[in-house]
Order: structure tokens, then C-alpha cells, then sequence
């Protein structure tokens, strides 16, 4: 169907990271929505992380403008454009990735953790996985105003992070790079070579457990 040739070619433009690619997908999701192939979650997920992977100045404003749409266009009869876990997840990454001044960064790691919370506290989307406690890890470590505030996010996350068993490789590393040697100590007493506690990585695939 059109529809699936549209994906296709959104998808292509999501992985070119070239300087027109996120507008050239935004551009092509308006059509899709004008047209009798209405996006669906594939379609908006893709143009989220299209601007998510771009070196725009503005990639977390208009990421979260997708999202929105994706779910207004949800709440408004479309089912197929449901948001899953990767359309949020892929806003929290742009987040991560906003480049710019002090209060910029700050308004981004705003809306970083304003996303999880949707995500958290919503009957109607998908939990955050592992993934997007990484991709939070990484909001916090690179967008804290300071050293403190870094610490005590970083710390924050992590508490959450394996409660629900949702602790990756990659987000142990970030937390451990990011913290000072008192606070591993705290939570890895015996180092991060030592066992860790089974109940943190639960929820995560043997090849992305940090054993």
C-alpha cells in the first residue's frame, strides 16, 4: 500500500542525518496527513527520530511538536497512530542531544523528564523500558545545571531505574561516569565488578544486561 511506501521513505530520511532530512520526513508527514494515508505510529516515530538524529538547534521543540500531533491524531479516532514506548523515548533522546545556552538545556531536560513522567504516569501509553531510562540517564548527565543537581538526578533515576528492573549496561555505565566515588560506593559497595543485584536488570535482555 501508499502507506507503507510512505514509512519506507520516512524511514530512509530518519537514518540520513543530512541537514534537510527532519524537515524533508516533517514535510512528507504533512501530506500523509492531508492525504487518505493517514500516518500511523511508524509514520510519526519515524519523523521523532528523524529530528532527534538531526544537528538542529531546535530538535527537541520539534520533535515534542510530533509527538503531540501523534497523539492528538490518536485521541481523535486514529488508533493506528497510538504513541508506543520508542515515539517517547525518541523525544527524550532529542532532549539529550540539545546543544545551546544554559537555559536551553535546562528547558530541555525539562521536558526530558516531563516525557517520562507522561509515560509513567499514564494508563494510556507504554511504561518506560530500559531503553528510556538510558536515554534519561544521558538527559541528566549532559543537561544538570551543575555538578550537584547532576548528582542528585543521577541518583534519582537510578533508584527508579532498578526498582523496576529496567537497569542496562549502558545506563550503569552513564550513572557510574556521572557520580562521585562515594555515591558507587553507596549503591555498589563492593564495586561495579561485583554481582550485581538480579532484581535490577530483570526487565532487560540478557545481551544489554550489565553482567
Amino acid at each position: 500500500s501508499d502507506l507503507v511506501s510512505y514509512n519506507t521513505l520516512l524511514n530512509a530520511l530518519s537514518n540520513l542525518k543530512g541537514p534537510k532530512s527532519a524537515i524533508q520526513a516533517e514535510e512528507l508527514l504533512d501530506q500523509m496527513e492531508e492525504s487518505q494515508f493517514k500516518p500511523n505510529a511508524v509514520s510519526y516515530t519515524s519523523v521523532i527520530t528523524a529530528w532527534s538524529r538531526s544537528r538542529s538547534r531546535h530538535k527537541e521543540t520539534n520533535a515534542n511538536s510530533i509527538l503531540q500531533r501523534m497523539i492528538a491524531s490518536y485521541r481523535t479516532g486514529n488508533i493506528s497512530a497510538k504513541p508506543d514506548v520508542v515515539a517517547f523515548t525518541s523525544l527524550i533522546n532529542a532532549c539529550a542531544g540539545t546543544a545551546g545556552s544554559a537555559m536551553k538545556q535546562k528547558s530541555a531536560l525539562k521536558l526530558a523528564i516531563q516525557t517520562f513522567e507522561q509515560m509513567k504516569n499514564s494508563v494510556e501509553f507504554d511504561d518506560p523500558n530500559h531503553r528510556t531510562y538510558t536515554s534519561l540517564f544521558k538527559a541528566c548527565s549532559k543537561l544538570a545545571s551543575d555538578h550537584a543537581e547532576r548528582i542528585r538526578l543521577l541518583q534519582v533515576v537510578f533508584v527508579k531505574c532498578c526498582k523496576e528492573g529496567k537497569l542496562n549496561k549502558d545506563s550503569l555505565n552513564i550513572f557510574l561516569r556521572g557520580v562521585p566515588a562515594k555515591i558507587r560506593a553507596k549503591f555498589l559497595p563492593n564495586g561495579p565488578e561485583d554481582s550485581i543485584p538480579k532484581e535490577w536488570y530483570t526487565n532487560v535482555r540478557r545481551k544489554d544486561r550489565p553482567i
